[in-house]
């Protein structure tokens, strides 16, 4: 296996170790020229020999800056936008110079950013160093800033030397993404790798499931899980003792839970509570007390129709007691009377009115 072989075998392997798509390791065109010479420009040349066009990897030649550039740098210029997820380097064997790390930075939204670390670079004037960008990069301009250079001749000062290729892919596009019912897309700009979609629910009483935001990965795939809308539940709001409850739309936003007591019980609290949208239940959860517990002994008007009334004696004892037969009872006056004498909710119920 000879070196150059051995290099690449290298980079697949740290690819694989850094979670990077093997699809995505493809030569960008540098040794096989398919970057034009144009594309290929620097910020000085030490001479004709080492234009940046010769800065192509296995070149014979090699680009190398002037002895006098404080910071030299060599851009490359892609046909279209790609991802870079790694750089290879040469030293030169012409000028017998090489360097030992780089810098790098890609231009991003106009502006040239710099990448968070720099690059091991070469250790001789032939061999070849691979590095795995993690992560990778997303752009169309990429820049090189060599950094501490080493000649054979001892040459002072040393110019910086080199020769690279970039690998990487086109940027994977993820597709479109719908957005969830009762909800909607509200930062979508493209669908290539890098660029993200965030979601909200819209509709009143609706929660999200899954991702809120979204990132197209190396792998053409979208990051996260599946986003939906889903209806606010506020959950069972419970039972009450001596009573009964009936439900309404189960225990999701908008439902309703209504509460009865049973015979010789009066309710406390709420008679119908609601579930919000803050998952919440709009009132606790009332309870039935005794009816005589709560009322002075005598006679009183049955909270729950109109054909009888209640009786509560000293020990504080209910006591259901039905009117005659025809007859309602007439909390007004505390006696049973005629119907046309007793004002009541509904005819069917013959609850009191009130």
């Amino acid at each position: 296996m000879n070196l150059y072989a051995a290099c690449i075998l290298y980079f697949l392997v740290v690819s694989v170790c850094y979670g990077l798509n093997e699809s995505c390791s493809d030569e960008l065109g540098m040794k096989n020229k398919r970057i034009p010479d144009k594309n290929i420009t620097a910020s000085t040349s030490k001479s004709k020999d080492n234009s940046p066009h010769f800065a192509r990897l296995d070149s014979p030649k090699a680009w190398c800056s002037s002895q006098d550039d404080k910071l030299p740098f060599i851009q490359i210029q892609l046909k279209g936008p790609r991802i870079i997820t790694g750089i290879t380097t040469q030293g030169s064997s012409s000028d017998w110079a090489w360097v030992t790390k780089y810098g790098v930075k890609f231009r991003e939204n106009g502006t040239w950013k710099e990448y968070h670390e720099e690059l091991a670079g070469n250790n001789n004037i032939r061999g070849v160093k691979s590095n795995a960008l993690d992560p990778p990069i997303k752009t169309q301009s990429i820049r090189i800033y060599p950094k501490d250079p080493m000649t054979l001749d001892n040459t002072d000062p040393k110019p910086c030397c080199l020769r690279l290729e970039l690998r990487g892919c086109s940027a994977p596009d993820c597709g479109p993404l719908k957005k969830p019912d009762h909800g909607d897309i509200i930062e979508q700009v493209a669908f290539t790798y890098g660029n993200r979609i965030v979601f909200k629910c819209t509709e009143t009483g609706y929660e999200m499931r899954g991702s809120r935001v979204r990132i197209c990965q190396i792998d053409g795939t979208w990051n996260g899980s599946p986003t939906t809308c889903e209806i606010v539940q506020c959950g069972d709001p419970g039972t009450i003792q001596n009573g009964s409850q009936t439900v309404t739309k189960g225990f999701m936003y908008g439902g309703s839970v209504e509460f009865k007591c049973d015979k010789g019980y009066t309710l406390v609290g709420m008679r119908i509570i609601y579930c919000r949208a803050d998952k919440q239940w709009s009132a606790a959860v009332p309870h039935c007390r005794d009816f005589c517990q709560s009322h002075a002994a005598g006679v009183h008007a049955n909270p729950d129709n109109c054909f009888g009334f209640i009786m509560c004696d000293k020990a504080g004892t209910t006591h259901e007691m039905p009117c005659p037969a025809g007859l309602k009872f007439n909390p007004a006056t505390l006696v049973c009377d005629w119907p046309k004498n007793v004002e009541c909710e509904n005819a069917g119920s013959g609850k009191p009115a009130g």
